[in-house]
């Protein structure tokens, strides 16, 4: 028998887009000096991607840190560097870091960027 309502399309579209809001929100917050509020909004963004099976934009999970949930922007409570093949975001409040792989993306090392086709070595 089929369900009636709004089809499963629909509540995924709706739920990024709640997801995405309380995500910028957070941004905001933390650019205001409302950490904790940041965090709050962060825990509601989660939590409703848990709830409704829906995953977090790559651009976002990214930028989360899994430790203190705080939205990590790199000049402001975040660093970000390039070690061997995997960038790596150290979050400044609770030293949590997120590696990220960047696997099948030509990556070249700084040892590797002189050295090119036509260079004379």
């Amino acid at each position: 028998m089929r369900r009636r309502g709004i089809r499963k399309g629909i509540w995924v579209y709706i739920t990024t887009r709640r997801i995405e809001f309380l995500l910028s929100l957070a941004n905001d917050a933390l650019r205001t000096g409302e950490e904790e509020r940041a965090r709050g909004y962060v825990k509601k963004a989660l939590r409703l991607g848990e709830k409704m099976n829906v995953r977090l934009p790559r651009r976002w999970k990214w930028y989360i840190c899994k430790r203190c949930y705080l939205p990590l922007l790199p000049p402001l409570n975040a660093r970000v560097r390039f070690y061997g093949g995997a960038l790596h975001i150290t979050c400044l409040k609770c030293g949590g870091v997120r590696r990220v792989p960047l696997h099948g993306k030509e990556v070249k090392t700084s040892q590797e960027k002189g050295k090119g086709v036509f260079s004379a070595s």
